[in-house]
C-alpha cells in the first residue's frame, strides 16, 4: 500500500500567519517590558 503525499500548503500558511502574529505580540511585550510597561519603577509603592 502506498500513501499519497499530502498537500500541507494551507496548514503551513496558517502556521506562518499565526507565528507572525505571535512574534509581533512578543516583540511588543519585550518593548513594553524594556520601558517598564510605561511606568516609572520609582513611582511604584509596593507597601500597603
Amino acid at each position: 500500500m502506498t500513501r499519497r503525499a499530502q498537500d500541507n500548503t494551507n496548514a503551513l500558511d496558517a502556521f506562518i500567519a499565526a507565528k507572525s502574529e505571535i512574534d509581533a505580540m512578543l516583540e511588543r511585550l519585550a518593548a513594553l517590558s524594556a520601558d517598564h510597561f510605561e511606568t516609572s519603577p520609582d513611582e511604584i509603592n509596593w507597601v500597603s
